[in-house]
């Protein structure tokens, strides 16, 4: 089960990186330089920006989880590997 999370989180970070998820963002960036150069903005406006500003906030955060959680999940999923394999080898030198 933890290296099917692990693997989904590191398959959504990749998913990051398409086209189309790049140009969204980068639609919302010119959304903000709109909003943030208007000289009387609506209070809704002034809203929008701010949630705005809360999603970049958490969504950054979620990746920066996102990526630790999948690198340790790697390092740990690594160490059981390498433990595993040094049992493995212990058991046949003394079969032999």
């Amino acid at each position: 089960m933890l290296a099917t999370t692990a693997k989904t989180a590191k398959l959504f970070l990749e998913s990051l990186q398409q086209e189309n998820v790049k140009d969204s963002f980068s639609f919302l960036s010119k959304l903000v330089d709109q909003l943030e150069s208007k000289k009387d903005p609506d209070p809704i406006e002034l809203r929008l920006l701010e949630s705005i500003y809360h999603f970049l906030e958490k969504f950054q955060l979620l990746q920066g989880n996102l990526k630790s959680y999948s690198r340790d999940f790697t390092k740990h999923n690594n160490k059981l590997s390498d433990l595993y394999d040094e049992n493995l080898s212990d058991k046949i030198s003394m079969i032999e």
